[in-house]
């Protein structure tokens, strides 16, 4: 997750996520098509409800061997054994990626609590809070009356999609028709934080 979704998930705002359906053609056609006999909790790669999740976020290893998150810049410290601090030939002094980060720094576990398919463009405003998105320019208890608010939020939703999304390629090297204005079908991950 970038540094604005770990917040929010810590913030308990984010308890949702979108992932793309991907696989073979045939695959994704029978399931689309036959979403009244297969039901998207039983074959969704994510898991299903009940399973946990980890966080992947970027972090710096200091000289202590200390964890210092970059989402929010605090400390965690773990007890780590050497063959985990040298991971992917970490060393001290190093920010690790998101996408790099091990099972072991992660702070953050999730517990999925529902599953559906549905595609990107069909997300409503109340998803989008849920995603983590946050319209900073209107009161709080203006923002369900304001055609202004839903513009924005999904907006914005739309914007970090593209980010995430719209530059995917295949191996070969090809775009997938994985933005936004291809409005593919996603599974919708709905989790709660689990609290140590």
């Amino acid at each position: 997750m970038n540094a604005e979704m770990v917040r929010a998930t810590l913030a308990d705002r984010k308890t949702q996520t979108r992932r793309v359906v991907t696989g073979k053609a045939q695959w994704v056609t029978d399931l689309i098509h036959n979403l009244d006999s297969i039901s998207p909790k039983q074959i969704c790669p994510y898991g299903k409800p009940g399973d946990r999740l980890w966080v992947r976020e970027s972090f710096f290893l200091d000289s202590e061997v200390d964890i210092l998150f970059c989402a929010d810049s605090s400390y965690d410290l773990k007890q780590i054994v050497p063959e985990d601090y040298e991971y992917r030939g970490l060393s001290e002094g190093v920010t690790v990626p998101s996408i790099h980060a091990p099972r072991w720094a992660s702070r953050t576990t999730l517990e999925i609590t529902d599953i559906r398919v549905e595609r990107v463009r069909n997300i409503t405003v109340q998803d989008a809070t849920c995603e983590g998105i946050v319209d900073c320019e209107m009161p709080t208890h203006a923002l369900e009356s304001s055609s202004h608010h839903r513009v924005r939020v999904l907006s914005k939703f739309q914007l970090l999609w593209d980010s995430i999304n719209a530059k995917r390629k295949d191996k070969k090297g090809n775009l997938l028709p994985y933005a936004w204005a291809d409005n593919p079908f996603v599974w919708v991950v709905e989790f709660r934080r689990i609290k140590s």
